[in-house]
């Protein structure tokens, strides 16, 4: 395994250096995460041969296992794919900033982009006033749950934080590890727990208010928030003490298997539990509950974001076709409904869709999720994940340093006073990303 993986990086170095913008009118590059070959069958099948087809333009697809860290390497140096794919709005803002990403603007106009996505997702490619970024895909964080084990022991999906804390702690008490989670492979997931804490703790209003430099990031509810996650870390209910080694495979695993009785992660997850870990290759039954909330907090209460979006290289010489693809890929909810019922990853926030467009073999509790996020958006019981409204440095600051802060090895008031002066820097320099008012 160590082989392959080494031989796949050694690839993909070599492909940062060979391939850049392409020449050719009739083709465009798209490189990607690492990929099964099911999801691979399923962009061949729904996207890029019809695409291909109706507009005689060729795809070219290539897979890394390395993504962002190949990718950041090739922009930053000129070269890289014309589509430039990033885990998030505040990834795609540092390429804008840096003038490496193709203003859309004129081809927001040209197809009308802004009416066919969701209004509040079409803002989080603005940068300065600017479209940099379409959604891919937008998510939020959920508390997924073994429902094999919950049954067996006459546990309740938790609504509050006590309840979670409280079976966290029967949980250990029968073997049982409270949370499979973990980022050996993934270090950003050290965010995913900062948003729900920040979110589902200290509420929404004070994380608004917090982006908005009406109040700081030392204010004590945040205090409480980043601590919380420090027991959590310090009980060992992440993951029974191996946070640092586990992979989102080891996760999804340990979930399924009845090792874990819950997971704190993002919609993202249903292609996992509904795919590779289902009941039909051998996992356990799991489903979902909206991430519990403290008291004083809304419930249900959803943290939004966009998880991945999609922009054209500055450096692209086949603009206008990377524009026809992303206008291919948002413009028809049929096409739309039937990637997302085939690859929840691909959850594209366009405002024609209806649940009506979705094939009748969609799972339903992924059909259960796009509702509640749609009445959730409705009701302003939205919050803000990390990696869409954080400015990059203070969101990196995050991920970089709050295992610090677990380990013992930075406190709490340091890690937030530290988040507080960079914020306020990037805050100044106009940095945060676009806010919608509550």
């Amino acid at each position: 395994m160590k082989k392959i993986i080494l031989l796949s990086l050694v690839v993909s170095l070599i492909g940062i250096f060979c391939i850049s913008a392409l020449t050719a009118d009739n083709s465009i590059t798209f490189w990607y995460e690492n990929l099964e070959a099911r999801y691979v069958k399923v962009l061949q099948d729904v996207l890029l041969q019809p695409f291909e087809e109706e507009y005689g333009i060729k795809v070219e697809f290539t897979s890394y296992p390395d993504l962002d860290r190949v990718l950041r390497i090739a922009i930053l140096g000129g070269k890289g794919p014309d589509i430039v794919m990033t885990p998030g709005p505040s990834f795609a803002q540092e390429y804008a900033f840096a003038e490496k990403l193709e203003p859309l603007d004129g081809y927001a106009d040209q197809y009308g982009w802004k009416k066919m996505i969701i209004p509040f997702m079409y803002a989080m490619g603005e940068v300065d006033g600017t479209l940099y970024s379409i959604p891919k895909t937008y998510e939020a964080m959920l508390l997924l749950y073994n429902t094999t084990l919950f049954d067996k022991y006459g546990w309740k999906p938790p609504k509050t934080i006590e309840e979670m804390e409280t079976l966290a702690e029967e949980m250990m008490e029968k073997d049982i590890v409270p949370f499979a989670s973990g980022n050996a492979d993934w270090k950003p997931a050290v965010e995913w727990l900062f948003t729900v804490v920040a979110n589902h703790i200290a509420g929404p209003e004070k994380v608004y208010q917090a982006l908005k430099g009406e109040i700081p990031w030392t204010s004590p509810c945040f205090v409480e928030s980043v601590n919380a996650t420090k027991k959590w870390f310090q009980k060992k209910w992440l993951a029974g003490g191996k946070y640092f080694s586990m992979t989102g495979d080891d996760t999804y695993a340990m979930l399924t298997s009845g090792e874990a009785g819950m997971m704190i992660v993002g919609s993202w997850s249903f292609q996992y539990i509904l795919g590779d870990y289902s009941v039909e290759q051998g996992g356990q039954e799991c489903n979902w509950t909206p991430f519990p909330s403290a008291k004083g907090v809304d419930y249900p209460l959803y943290d939004i974001g966009i998880g991945t979006t999609l922009s054209i290289n500055a450096e692209s010489k086949n603009k206008d076709a990377v524009a026809k693809f992303f206008n291919f890929i948002i413009s028809d909810p049929k096409r739309v409904a039937l990637i997302i019922s085939s690859w929840p990853d691909w959850n594209i926030p366009i405002s024609a869709l209806k649940l009506t467009d979705f094939p009748s073999t969609t799972d339903s509790k992924y059909v259960n999720f796009l509702s509640s996020i749609s009445e959730a958006l409705a009701r302003g019981n939205y919050a803000y994940t990390t990696w869409t409204f954080w400015p990059v440095k203070s969101d990196q600051w995050i991920i970089n340093n709050i295992d610090k802060v677990w380990l013992d090895k930075m406190t709490t008031e340091d890690f937030l006073d530290n988040l507080q002066k960079i914020f306020v820097q990037e805050l100044e320099d106009g940095k945060v990303p676009y806010l919608p008012e509550r």
